[in-house]
C-alpha cells in the first residue's frame, strides 16, 4: 500500500516537474521496499520542491 502511495505521489504535481524516472531496486539496493528515483537537474537554482502536508 505504501509503495503505490509513493508512486503516486511521484507522479502528482509538484514532484511530477522534478522527478523524470523511478524504478524498484534491486535486491541488493533494498529490494521491492526501495526506489531508484531519477531527478531533474535544477538549472534555474530555485529553491527545492517539498510535498504539501
Amino acid at each position: 500500500m505504501l509503495k503505490k502511495s509513493v508512486v503516486t505521489w511521484f507522479m502528482r504535481a509538484p514532484l511530477k516537474r522534478v522527478v523524470l524516472a523511478f524504478a524498484s531496486a534491486r535486491s541488493y539496493d533494498g529490494g521491492w521496499g526501495a526506489f531508484y528515483v531519477l531527478l531533474r537537474k535544477n538549472a534555474d537554482k530555485a529553491p527545492p520542491v517539498t510535498p504539501a502536508r
